[in-house]
């Protein structure tokens, strides 16, 4: 995990239970414009955004468990490759210059989205949102709402779609509804 403070906790104390090994890592951090992670040097990271330092952490440290205590020989070559190459479409993917994509769905997801916008330079951001029903669009909404200009609320393809007048309704930002994108 690479977890801290009350949720390492937590899972320490399940993990001592349940007579589970426990690794830790912690996040990666960037010198010179290279990822440096538990040892390991000048990784580069094909996934865009801070919070996936944390990620790449636990996918180092894995590696390295794998390697010592499965006897893996998991080399240098092919973790900067896997890193390197890593993708995750719709999650903070720029698919041209100004238009981002991402697929956060749920409060902590459009948290961590709205503190990778926040590391961004823009003078305007049009945000267009859909959702289903059954999340917690209110929260989200609300955390977009402070750096949005505008919303462009649609309904996804599901049959769990929230109606997007209902986002409307929640909202005093400029916006309007269009039914399909």
């Amino acid at each position: 995990t690479s977890n801290s403070g009350k949720a390492l906790e937590v899972i320490e104390k399940i993990s001592r239970e349940r007579k589970a090994p426990l690794y830790v890592t912690k996040k990666a951090t960037r010198e010179n414009g290279t990822i440096v992670v538990n040892g390991h040097k000048n990784l580069e990271l094909g996934l865009k955004g801070e919070f996936q330092l944390r990620n790449a952490s636990l996918a180092v440290k894995t590696m390295d468990v794998l390697n010592e205590s499965y006897h893996l020989s998991i080399s240098e070559k092919a973790l900067k490759k896997g890193l390197e190459k890593a993708k995750w479409p719709g999650r903070f993917e720029f698919v041209r210059k100004n238009v981002l994509l991402d697929c956060a769905h749920n409060p902590h997801g459009m948290d961590v989205l709205v503190n990778e916008l926040k590391r961004l330079k823009f003078n305007r951001l049009v945000v267009i949102l859909g959702t289903l029903k059954d999340k917690n669009y209110e929260e989200m909404l609300s955390l977009l709402e402070p750096l949005a200009s505008h919303f462009i609320f649609t309904r996804p393809n599901s049959e769990r779609a929230l109606n997007p007048k209902e986002l409307a309704e929640l909202t005093r930002k400029p916006h309007e509804v269009i039914e399909n994108v």
